[in-house]
């Protein structure tokens, strides 16, 4: 690798983990809010969502809700 690309990686390096943070806040807080509403595990869900962004979704939405009782 060039040492001008490295250098230009590194330089952007501080944007690409602030718009990875931006993006995968609101879905670990999605992950949180519907594993809350459907009685799921929310610490597993919410590191999910945070990790997988929102391909973490359509899993969630289909997971069996736990029974009450």
């Amino acid at each position: 690798m060039p040492p001008e690309l490295a250098t230009d990686i590194v330089a952007e390096l501080p944007m690409l983990i602030f718009t990875s943070l931006l993006f995968s806040i609101p879905f670990a807080l999605a992950g949180y809010w519907v594993a809350r509403k459907r009685g799921l595990k929310v610490r597993y869900w919410t590191i999910l969502g945070f990790a997988l962004g929102p391909f973490v979704l359509p899993f969630l939405l289909f997971a069996k809700k736990k029974r009450s009782g």
